[in-house]
């Protein structure tokens, strides 16, 4: 059969043929209504996630947690403390928030006076919160935490949370989570390294500052009666004796007129400037007022620091040593 031939025989037959094509043509019709549906269908469930997605982003999310912070005193002292806190890390603001815990929540902050455990339990626990806003937190301090350790354990100290709270749109939305307090009772004894180290150095400064106010009372003193006594060179130790060599001979290398007295940390310099250079020589304050009142140097405060400088008498007792 050539091509002439199936011409010939459509044209014959076009009811067939007209029958054949209506029949491709509803076929194709369905099938195009169906893929319509099914697009629609997906673009419908996209919009409606997107719509919940941005939803479920602007909406509050409250976290209550219950911390241990530590406190501390001085050097050696530090005490570890329960922090009961209730957090908006959401976007917008949470209303009317009620809190609960299973068991309920209650920690030993002492002793009553007749001896019987004080307990106390968190105000966020047992009040409603009207309102938190994003990013807010509310704590409250609650009690040492040695307290609970001495009393609970193990599975004593999980304890089941319940939030319910309302968004600004009145959508209610209700959490539950477990906390265990057990899990941080092994860091209840470190200490704060970096706080003890403050306390160590705010009591050097403390010792530096009485000896400044010390030294700036014997020199500027008026009337030196009970403040400020002299003594005789004869009285100084012989480290203090050393101390006025070096001094001499400092001056003397470094053409210096006046030296200044430096305090610090780690001791007390005296720092010696004569022309574009400086050389300092460490010496302990008390053993520098000594020789202020030995009369072997001459020593003024100005603006709150110690100027000094070899005194017309030093020379003599000097040879007098050699």
């Amino acid at each position: 059969m050539n091509w002439y031939n199936i011409v010939a025989w459509a044209n014959e037959n076009t009811g067939f043929m007209m029958g054949v094509l209506t029949a491709l043509y509803v076929v194709a019709t369905i099938w195009i209504v169906w893929e319509s549906r099914r697009t629609n269908k997906l673009q419908a469930n996209a919009i409606r996630q997107a719509a919940d997605l941005e939803v479920a982003r602007n909406r509050p999310y409250l976290v209550f947690n219950i911390n241990a912070t530590m406190k501390t005193h001085s050097e050696y002292d530090a005490t570890w403390y329960f922090e009961a806190s209730a957090s908006n890390v959401g976007r917008t603001s949470a209303h009317d928030i009620r809190i609960t815990t299973e068991p309920d929540f209650s920690t030993p902050v002492g002793y009553g006076q007749g001896n019987e455990l004080k307990y106390r339990t968190p105000t966020m626990l047992t009040d409603r919160i009207s309102i938190l806003p994003p990013g807010h937190t509310e704590t409250e301090e609650l009690g040492p935490t040695h307290f609970l350790y001495e009393q609970l354990g193990g599975e004593d100290l999980k304890f089941k949370v319940f939030l319910t709270y309302w968004s600004s749109s009145g959508q209610q939305y209700k959490d539950d989570y477990t906390i265990d307090l057990g899990e941080r009772s092994d860091r209840m004894g470190s200490a704060d390294a970096m706080e003890s180290l403050r306390f160590r150095e705010v009591e050097l400064l403390s010792k530096v500052s009485e000896e400044l106010n010390q030294l700036n009372l014997t020199l500027n003193a008026p009337d030196r009666g009970r403040m400020y006594y002299s003594i005789t060179p004869d009285e100084l130790s012989a480290s203090q004796r050393d101390l006025l060599k070096k001094i001499s001979r400092q001056f003397e290398a470094s053409q210096s007129k006046e030296a200044v007295l430096s305090v610090h940390l780690d001791g007390a310099d005296l720092i010696f400037v004569g022309g574009q250079e400086s050389s300092r020589l460490p010496v302990i304050p008390t053993d520098v007022e000594s020789l202020c009142r030995a009369g072997l140097l001459l020593g003024r405060y100005d603006s709150g620091t110690l100027f000094c400088s070899v005194a017309p008498a030093a020379k003599s007792y000097l040879e007098k040593l050699a």
